[in-house]
């Protein structure tokens, strides 16, 4: 629709100002003005500044999760399918590293919690979980849009905690996301063997 090109319009321009000058260095006027509409236009479409980056990055992850969808080898195992996932997604997110932060406190604002706002990544990553379920991979009692939504929501903590300390890689991260998911936290412990009385000695 012609809102959804101008919508587009309008983000691909904040991002190349974002790029080209630092995100806080550029204005919504300078957006209006470069995009060519009025302020009024502008804010109709997109209320915050971090709207038009969470915009422009829903747009690009949609992208990369069809382009993934499409080559993803749908016989291979849940595991190695959420693998190469996060391996996908920790390669775009290290990409756009500088702009991270920005993205991630509309994400977790009330304006970012709007169905138009929200992760491209999710609606892939319950397709995944229902498949598993499908497949009887995983356990089936917990609905795969809560599954989805519990494992994002971990995702979300691993770039958090990368943010503030690469020293540890975000696929790292994300791989320990994939192993609690998996295997829980619990310690497995071999069960031990009950001990017995031993024998009185006369």
């Amino acid at each position: 629709s012609k809102r959804d090109r101008t919508a587009a319009r309008l983000s691909q321009t904040a991002f190349e100002l974002f790029e080209k000058h630092g995100y806080d260095a550029v204005t919504m006027e300078q957006i209006a003005a470069v995009g060519d509409v009025s302020k009024v236009t502008l804010y109709k479409y997109f209320p915050i500044k971090e709207a038009l980056l969470a915009h422009r990055f829903r747009e690009e992850i949609a992208s990369g999760m069809k382009s993934f969808g499409e080559k993803v080898d749908g016989k291979a195992p849940f595991a190695i399918r959420m693998q190469q996932l996060l391996s996908a997604s920790a390669a775009w997110n290290e990409s756009r590293r500088v702009l991270m932060p920005h993205y991630l406190k509309f994400r977790f604002s009330k304006a970012g919690s709007a169905p138009q706002f929200r992760s491209g990544v999710y609606a892939i990553v319950e397709q995944l979980f229902r498949q598993a379920q499908s497949n009887e991979e995983i356990r089936q009692d917990i609905p795969a849009t809560e599954l989805a939504w519990m494992f994002e929501m971990l995702c979300f903590g691993a770039v958090v905690a990368w943010l503030n300390d690469e020293r540890r890689s975000l696929k790292r991260r994300f791989q320990s996301v994939l192993d609690v998911t998996l295997n829980g936290i619990s310690i497995q412990e071999t069960p031990r063997k009950p001990r017995t009385a031993g024998r009185r000695r006369k």
